[in-house]
C-alpha cells in the first residue's frame, strides 16, 4: 500500500508541473514561468513533506542560539527600547538604545515555545504565558528558549502526523511573518543571522546536482553538521544525524592520498632545539654541516640527540705501556669524519645506521665497525657483478 499524501503546507516539487502548466505545455522547464506546480510528496509518517520537516527540526534546534544571540547583542539590565526615535541628551547615566524589534522578536519567540511546552507538558496554558525577564542575560534566554525546544522536539514526530499541530507551530517557526503580527524563528534567524564559518563540500547536491552545499560546524559539543544547498532554484537541507548518518558518509572529507602519517622522530625546528637544549640557530648550522638530517623542514630526533651529546669521555687513568701495546686504542668518528673515511656521503651513514649496519654513540662511531661495513658492502657489490643472474 502506497501512501500518496502531500504537503500540508502546499509545498510543491521543483521541476514537475501540471498538465495545464504552461511549462508542460510548451515542452519546457522555464523558472521564470513556474519553479513547479505539482505537489510535493508528505515525509513517512507526517503530513508534511520532508524539506519542511527537516526546516523545522532545524529551527528548533536554532533557537536557542538564535535568542540568545539576541540577547547578546544588547546588555537588557542597560538597555531601553526604542522605535526610531529619542531624544539626545547629555545625561551620562542614561541607558543605551535598542531597537524595539531585539526584544519584541526575542519576546514573540519566547512566548511562543513556552506555549508549546505547557501544552506538551499538560499543563493549563496561563493567559498570559511570560517571556524573558528584563534583566535576562544571553545564557539564560538560550537554556530557557532550548528546554522549550526539547520538549516539542522529543514528541515531534506525533505532532507532524496530525494536521493542526503541525500547521499550529509551522506557523510560529518556519512560516515568515517579518514581525507582522508576531516574530517567528525563521523571522529572527533571517534578521540577525547566527554567524557561521562553513565549507563547501565537494560533493555534489543530492538534489539539484550542482556543487553549491554548504558543511556548517556543529553549534555545541556532540551536535550534528548542518548541510545546506546555497543554489537560488534548490531549498535541500539535512544534518549529519539525518538518514542514518547518511549524509555524513557522503559529505565527509577524503584526505590526500599522497599523505603519509606522521613519524613523531621527524621534529620540527623549535622540538629540535627544546630536545637538545639548544638555540635553533645551532640547530640549523649543525644540518648544514650534515650531522642532523632534515627533510621538509623538519629533523631527524635521533641526529640531534647525537649532535648534542658529548663523545665518551676518555679514561681518566692512563694506560700502562704494556696495556697500551698489548690493546690499540679505538678510534671514535664522527658521521662527517667517517663519511670522508670510506667515501660515502653523510646521508649514506644515516642509511647504515637506520638499518643497523653501524652502532652510533654520541654522535660518533667506530672507525673499524664503519671501514668493516665499506667493505662489506663493496664486496657484496663485486660478487653481484660477477654472478648477474
Amino acid at each position: 500500500m502506497t501512501d500518496d499524501r502531500s504537503c500540508i503546507r502546499g509545498c510543491a516539487t521543483k521541476g514537475a508541473h501540471w498538465a495545464a502548466c504552461p511549462n508542460a505545455r510548451h515542452g519546457h522547464d522555464d523558472p521564470s514561468v513556474c519553479r513547479g506546480c505539482a505537489p510535493r510528496p508528505a515525509a513517512d509518517g507526517a503530513l508534511i513533506c520532508e524539506p519542511c520537516r527537516r526546516t523545522i527540526r532545524r529551527l528548533l534546534e536554532d533557537a536557542g542560539d538564535a535568542i540568545g544571540h539576541l540577547r547578546s547583542i544588547a546588555d537588557p539590565t542597560k538597555a531601553r527600547a526604542f522605535d526610531g526615535m529619542f531624544v539626545h541628551s547629555s545625561r551620562p547615566d542614561l541607558p543605551a538604545p535598542v531597537a524595539a524589534d531585539l526584544i519584541t522578536a526575542s519576546d514573540d519567540v519566547v512566548r511562543a515555545l513556552r506555549a508549546w511546552e505547557y501544552i506538551l507538558g499538560g499543563d493549563t496554558l496561563p493567559p498570559r504565558v511570560p517571556g524573558l525577564g528584563a534583566g535576562a542575560d544571553a545564557a539564560t534566554a538560550h537554556a530557557a528558549v532550548h528546554a522549550s525546544a526539547e520538549v516539542i522536539l522529543e514528541q515531534f514526530d506525533a505532532i507532524a502526523n496530525d494536521r493542526e499541530s503541525i500547521l499550529s507551530l509551522a506557523a510560529v517557526t518556519v512560516d515568515r511573518n517579518s514581525g507582522d503580527p508576531f516574530w517567528t524563528v525563521a523571522d529572527v534567524v533571517a534578521r540577525w543571522p547566527l554567524e557561521e564559518r562553513g565549507r563547501t563540500a565537494d560533493a555534489l547536491c543530492p538534489e539539484c546536482h550542482l556543487r553549491q552545499v554548504q558543511i556548517s560546524p556543529p553549534r555545541r559539543r556532540g551536535g550534528p553538521e548542518r548541510y545546506a544547498c546555497l543554489s537560488e532554484t534548490c531549498d535541500w537541507i539535512a544534518t549529519s544525524d539525518d538518514d542514518g548518518g547518511l549524509w555524513a558518509g557522503y559529505f565527509a572529507e577524503e584526505p590526500p592520498a599522497d599523505v603519509r602519517p606522521h613519524d613523531p622522530r621527524w621534529l620540527t625546528l623549535a622540538e629540535a632545539a627544546r630536545r637538545g637544549r639548544v638555540t635553533p640557530g645551532t640547530i640549523r648550522r649543525r644540518a648544514r654541516r650534515g650531522l642532523i638530517a632534515t627533510d621538509a623542514g623538519r629533523y631527524w630526533a635521533d641526529d640531534v640527540d647525537a649532535s648534542s651529546t658529548p663523545p665518551p669521555a676518555a679514561d681518566a687513568a692512563a694506560p700502562t705501556t704494556a696495556a697500551a701495546t698489548r690493546t690499540a686504542p679505538e678510534r671514535w668518528l664522527t658521521l662527517t669524519e667517517a663519511a670522508e673515511l670510506v667515501g660515502r656521503t653523510h646521508r649514506a651513514l644515516q642509511t647504515w645506521k637506520r638499518a643497523g649496519d653501524i652502532t652510533v654513540l654520541a654522535g660518533r662511531v667506530r672507525e673499524s665497525e664503519v671501514i668493516a661495513v665499506r667493505d662489506r658492502k663493496a664486496a657484496a657489490r663485486l660478487a653481484g657483478s660477477r654472478h648477474p643472474g
